[in-house]
């Protein structure tokens, strides 16, 4: 057993682990999931005289209309790479099985999807191609779903220790 086993032996012990994981996947994939239909959601709302759905993406996204899926007549609250940001972190959590010897795989494949990203960002801004919709959602899909793994599994750690240290104070 290494380091890392032990400390996750001594923190949670094996159920609480898988238990954490589990929560730690449900979490991130209905919040994201529910992100997503709030943004899907956003040009309904702004209809019905609630467009506060715009400002609460605006901060992390920024919203150009020509890089946005629209439904009906209306942008969605995020572009079409953040939306693909978003559903490959809910599908990457929903996927993710830790496995110990995958880490380095995992942290490689979250560089490559950052190298991907970069190019495709670098090479729009030196004009060699505009706009190409389905190629950003594409690369936000696989940034998010590499992103995922590191996502789920600190989630399930904050998860495991705050469940320890409950136990702890309730003397368990």
């Amino acid at each position: 057993m290494n380091t890392k086993e032990v400390r996750q032996t001594i923190v949670c012990g094996e159920t609480k682990s898988g238990v954490a994981l589990g929560r730690a996947k449900l979490l991130v994939t209905g919040c994201v999931i529910g992100l997503l239909g709030l943004a899907a959601a956003a040009p309904y709302l702004a209809a019905q005289g609630f467009p506060e759905c715009y400002s609460v993406f605006h901060s992390v996204c920024h919203q150009i209309g020509e890089r946005c899926f629209y439904i009906g007549e209306k942008p969605m609250a995020l572009c079409v790479r953040c939306t693909g940001i978003y559903a490959g972190i809910a599908v990457g959590a929903w996927l993710y099985a830790p496995h110990k010897k995958q880490r380095r795989r995992w942290l490689l494949g979250l560089l490559a999807a950052c190298a991907v990203l970069g190019i495709d960002v670098s090479a729009e801004a030196m004009g060699l191609y505009h706009n190409f919709k389905a190629w950003r959602f594409i690369t936000g899909l696989f940034f998010g779903a590499a992103l995922s793994p590191f996502l789920t599994s600190a989630l399930a750690e904050q998860l495991c220790r705050s469940k320890s240290h409950e136990a702890s104070y309730n003397g368990s």
